[in-house]
């Protein structure tokens, strides 16, 4: 589990999850290997309002 307020984390998180979608050849080109992305289906990203009474 991770708490942030940096939208720069969750881009990157959002970032990694969008790798997914690439070849493996072209993930090696970009510097990335398969190690690096992240499946959509075991992740979650939940934004969590505060309650003002």
């Amino acid at each position: 589990m991770l708490t942030t307020h940096s939208d720069y984390v969750i881009e990157q998180f959002n970032n990694f999850v969008r790798l997914a979608s690439i070849d493996s050849e072209s993930l090696e080109e970009f510097g990335y290997s398969p190690n690096n992305v992240l499946n959509h289906e075991e992740n979650s990203i939940y934004k969590v309002n505060e309650l003002h009474l």
